[in-house]
């Protein structure tokens, strides 16, 4: 059993974590050399199996059948005066006490009434704590009771007695005031941070996005750890277009949970709209790692992607809107899937790159002497050759069209590219679809 607690307490709580330590705990089962030894056993399993929801019901029937052998009074599982007189002596159970983890009455009682809470079963988890008089506990059970007087009664006399911020912020999220909560701010020397974090909160909810901020920052400052009021912060900052302070909001979320990829997005969002092209760039291609399906996020990706030059994934990326637009992921839109603007200047750039090419080449093969080449404005981030810039180009271009057949402008560059590729008759057809999408009804209120 030790040797079972210390591959949980040097590795991280995941499946393989617990697949390790079973066969500690089946073996002490099997062959127990004591009822403190069995009891540690038993308990041990029940961690393990209420992390599995088909054995999570077990688990918490043996962590109570645990809690009811440190009483005589007759329970739903210790259901007879035999079962009671047949219990372990005293000498057993103390026997090995100081060898074994096993908790003290009360702490498994607490382990037994949170994991009741866990699954929504509030009145036992509510008689366990009013056995260990865990006011704030028995308090928050009458809430999701929906026993919202019983919960004020109570704390109003916890407060006579023992007056806490907590509980005066508990009052006041009970009775829907922000009094008590102001309180408990002012009672603490304004050092008693979820205050303003529940004052951030609510104000949230009444849409007073300002006093929001402020509550926020507040709270922040002496509850720097709380991620989700983080990022509230930074959506709250966004919104009222405070770039700075929803940068640093966003920044804190991603240092506290990497995974993140809502405020990864959010942050590549803020650079682009600041033009720092390459740091959004850094920032959407870490959202696409974690969250590849909403297209919001691919076409700012596609944005960063022609300011940092990045061709390549940038027609990969238009590939993927296209993808997007045919499993139904923006059908609000008559083109949607297909940023016809950015395809334009991805026509553009890439054509002019293969001119600019073309002059190196030329001014390589002049007696130049020592002067130096004609500089490149259109070069691939990574230095990819044009023309093979220009084929993906072309069957970007194939892709599109075969998804959506009335975008004139579309079916025109297209024409440009393969006039590029010195494709003359493919050129000609695309010009005459062209011309076919324009007799299309609406065509006279297109700008261009």
């Amino acid at each position: 059993l030790a040797l079972c607690l210390d591959i949980k307490n040097h590795n991280p709580a995941d499946g393989l974590t617990q697949a390790e330590m079973r066969p500690y705990v089946t073996r002490a089962l099997d062959t127990p050399l004591n009822w403190m030894v069995y009891s540690t056993g038993l308990l041990i399993k029940s961690w393990l199996e209420f992390e599995n929801h088909r054995t999570v019901e077990r688990a918490v029937l043996q962590m109570q059948a645990l809690v009811d052998q440190h009483t005589h009074r007759l329970t739903p599982l210790q259901f007879s005066r035999a079962v009671v007189d047949a219990s372990a002596p005293a000498r057993d159970r103390l026997a090995y006490v100081y060898a074994l983890a096993f908790p003290s009455r009360w702490d498994l009682k607490r382990q037994c009434a949170d994991r009741y809470r866990t699954l929504g079963v509030l009145r036992s988890a509510l008689s366990l704590y009013e056995q260990l008089e865990m006011w704030d506990d028995i308090i928050q059970c009458h809430i999701a009771l929906d026993k919202p007087k019983r919960a004020t009664r109570l704390l109003r006399a916890r407060l006579q007695a023992h007056p806490s911020p907590r509980l005066l912020c508990t009052l006041g999220e009970v009775t829907d005031d922000d009094a008590p909560i102001l309180e408990a701010w002012n009672s603490s020397g304004r050092t008693y941070g979820r205050a303003q974090l529940l004052l951030g909160r609510r104000a949230f909810r009444r849409r007073e996005y300002e006093a929001a901020v402020a509550a926020f920052r507040a709270g922040l400052a002496l509850v720097p750890t709380s991620n989700r009021d983080w990022f509230l912060l930074g959506v709250l900052s966004m919104q009222l277009g405070q770039h700075e302070v929803a940068l640093e909001a966003f920044s804190r979320v991603v240092q506290l949970e990497p995974q993140s990829a809502d405020a990864w997005a959010n942050i590549g969002s803020l650079y682009l709209r600041t033009k720092q092209w390459q740091r959004g760039y850094a920032a959407l291609s870490q959202t696409l790692r974690m969250d590849s399906r909403d297209w919001r996020v691919w076409s700012n990706y596609l944005i960063a992607c022609m300011h940092v030059r990045a061709y390549g994934r940038a027609i990969r990326t238009m590939h993927k809107l296209v993808d997007l637009r045919g499993r139904g992921a923006r059908e609000e839109e008559d083109n949607s899937g297909v940023d016809v603007p950015c395809l334009g200047l991805l026509v553009q750039n890439v054509l002019a790159s293969l001119e600019e090419e073309a002059a190196v080449a030329a001014a390589r093969g002049d007696d130049a002497g020592d002067a130096p080449p004609p500089a490149r404005k259109y070069v691939d981030m990574v230095g990819r050759p044009a023309a093979l810039l220009l084929e993906d180009v072309a069957k970007l271009c194939g892709h599109i069209v075969s998804a959506v057949t009335k975008e004139a402008k579309v079916w025109q560059l297209y024409a440009k590219v393969q006039a590029a590729r010195g494709r003359r008759a493919d050129a000609t057809d695309c010009r005459l679809r062209m011309c076919r999408a324009l007799q299309s009804g609406g065509w006279e209120k297109e700008a261009d």
